[in-house]
């Protein structure tokens, strides 16, 4: 049996079954309570900006994502 530990808040996922209670983005592994936090959080700093774009918001999910997961 495969351990899967989220690489936001470093804790075993119990009964993992990807997409019901956790995500894989690239090569992380991420639980559905750190994921919904961090794509809140990421809304709240992109609705700000002005003028948006989808390149902008890329560049700010995967920076913030590699920041987060470190």
């Amino acid at each position: 049996m495969t351990t899967i530990t989220c690489d936001m808040c470093k804790k075993v996922i119990h009964d993992a079954h990807r997409d019901v209670n956790y995500e894989t983005v690239r090569d992380l592994d991420i639980c559905k309570s750190c994921m919904k936090s961090f794509l809140r959080d990421l809304e709240d700093e992109i609705e700000d900006r002005d003028p948006y774009t989808l390149q902008m918001q890329r560049k700010e999910y995967w920076k913030r994502l590699a920041k987060a997961t470190s």
